[in-house]
């Protein structure tokens, strides 16, 4: 009999340490939106002990629904074997983040690093009442369903947190309201605006660009808040950009206190070098003169080729040339210039 107590012993304790995962909730990002009038951020998972799959779950916070009302789900990362998840509201002051897996053991993994879900909106109805959004938290279950990876004869789990102090709330509203943003390209350079409706405890807006080349936003600049209770208009230029590049700015708002929030992405781009050059008179009749004149002062080349792109001349200017074409017959000529390792195509009409 010794032997089968054994036995029994060892599957007892298989099964209470697949029981269930744990695992920690947060708010992150928030911002007001569309003029004051809406309320976003994003809603994380992260484990806290084994490494496991996300199931079907409900995910349930409550808020104070004189604050902000009528939550919606504006984007989610859940794709493949999820359904496209739900967002309810089954109390006046509470929601619910719903996720449903369709395929046992196939839900995205959860681990140590902050795994985004999804990004939630509300109607604001009094912005000094938008705090204290607490998870929901009944002494040891969210009622989340969880597939575990590491178990594979255990489908269905509740997922537990380790205590209330993983579930982090939402308790601080922002510090300002940002109306509007703006980035708009100039001759050399791009401008970035920002219009606030209030300041309340603000210390500073850092100032993050990427451009289309690189993944991750970094920091170029720094803007002192000036905390005021009324409109307030602010600006930054960015001096350091080249022509034909897409670049994307974004704000992080910084309080006081060291919380934060990030603005709404917005992008600009200057034009070429090469795109701000002219050919000028097009057409031009035999033995004319023809003029290119380029905006930036650099190393230019003028290359034209006949209709058959057969070589016919070239030409080195820096700024603008002026030159003649002697005995040219009467056609249709292509030219190419040249700058650094960009170039632009033109048709050029004699007659």
């Amino acid at each position: 009999m010794k032997p089968i107590y054994i036995i029994v012993l060892f599957v007892l304790s298989f099964a209470s340490s697949s029981l269930g995962q744990t695992f920690c909730l947060s708010f992150a990002n928030q911002q007001i939106t569309n003029g004051g009038t809406k309320f976003e951020f994003d809603i994380f998972i992260t484990r806290s002990g084994p490494e496991f799959h996300l199931g079907s779950s409900n995910l349930v916070f409550n808020f104070n629904n004189l604050g902000i009302s009528t939550p919606v789900l504006l984007s989610h990362t859940l794709s493949g074997s999820y359904d496209v998840p739900t967002v309810t509201n089954p109390l006046p002051n509470r929601a619910s983040f719903n996720v449903v897996l369709n395929n046992d053991n196939n839900g995205i993994v959860v681990n140590d690093t902050p795994t985004l879900l999804g990004r939630l909106q509300f109607s604001i109805l009094n912005p000094t009442l938008m705090s204290n959004i607490n998870w929901l938290y009944t002494g040891g279950t969210t009622q989340t369903i969880v597939f575990n990876d590491v178990f594979p004869g255990v489908s269905q789990l509740f997922a537990t947190t380790n205590s209330m102090s993983c579930l982090v709330p939402l308790n601080s509203p922002l510090p300002v309201d940002l109306i509007n943003i703006n980035a708009s390209s100039l001759e050399k350079s791009i401008r970035l605006d920002w219009k606030v409706a209030q300041e309340q405890n603000l210390s500073n807006y850092e100032v993050q660009r990427k451009s289309d080349n690189n993944t991750n936003f970094s920091v170029i600049g720094d803007v002192i808040a000036m905390n005021k209770n009324s409109e307030t208009q602010y600006n930054y230029i960015d001096e350091n950009v080249e022509g034909g590049i897409k670049y994307f700015y974004r704000l992080r708002i910084i309080d006081f206190d060291g919380s934060f929030s990030f603005s709404p992405i917005v992008f600009a781009k200057l034009a070429k070098s090469l795109d701000k050059i002219s050919v000028y008179p097009n057409p031009i009749v035999n033995n004319g003169e023809v003029r290119i004149t380029a905006d930036e002062k650099a190393e230019y080349v003028f290359v034209l080729y006949d209709s058959n792109n057969k070589y016919i001349l070239s030409k080195t200017f820096e700024k603008d040339i002026l030159f003649r074409f002697d005995e040219l017959p009467a056609g249709v000529y292509y030219y190419k210039i040249n700058h650094n390792s960009e170039f632009i195509t033109g048709k050029l009409v004699v007659l």
